[in-house]
């Protein structure tokens, strides 16, 4: 049996909420705007709390340009994700198409990034990571759009374990290229 000591447990588990809180928010973000709740506003704030929390998290092992930039994307593609939830709800499909591409680009620009920071992160997993990620979130808002509740709930099931793999392929990332960072009791002391 492999020994996991504190400090790699500690990484393990922020890089895994971090993931899981991505995927929650983003959900009830969805419900907000889909049902026109009167939390959208704060649903929303609490989402892009979570892109500040991975950049602050990023900025442990590089650059705060780097980590920032990682925020910057992930905001501009909830951005994207929202105003592709709202053309599709107005029945916009010449809006939603161009919005839809602008989707898959900014998740190209994601992989890009990561691929570009870390040595066992690589363009072509995120990618495809990324675009199985934006494929669910589009059918899980899809079937909330047309009622069909209990299904975008199993999509979004089937969301969670995407994002769990996710973070696994970041926390062992890290892991790998930051094996000195790991050797104490305590992350990252």
């Amino acid at each position: 049996m492999e020994y996991i000591n504190r400090k790699e447990l500690e990484l393990i588990n922020e890089v895994s909420m971090l993931w899981i809180q991505h995927s929650e928010w983003i959900r009830m973000v969805f419900v907000s705007i889909i049902f026109k709740t009167p939390d959208k506003e704060a649903a929303i704030f609490r989402f892009l709390r979570n892109l500040a929390d991975f950049a602050y998290f990023l900025r442990v092992f590089y650059e705060d340009n780097v980590a920032f930039r990682f925020s910057d994307l992930l905001t501009e593609n909830l951005s994207l994700a929202r105003n592709l939830v709202e053309y599709t709800m107005l029945g916009d499909t010449k809006a939603a198409e161009k919005t839809n591409e602008k989707l898959y680009k900014n998740a190209d620009e994601i992989s890009h990034l990561l691929s570009s920071i870390n040595p066992y992160w690589h363009y072509e997993s995120w990618r495809a990571m990324l675009y199985i990620y934006l494929d669910m979130v589009k059918t899980m808002t899809g079937e909330m759009i047309d009622g069909n509740y209990r299904e975008s709930i199993n999509i979004y099931d089937k969301l969670e374990r995407e994002v769990m793999v996710m973070a696994e392929i970041m926390y062992n990332g890290i892991l790998k290229q930051f094996p000195y960072k790991f050797c104490k009791n305590k992350l990252l002391g």
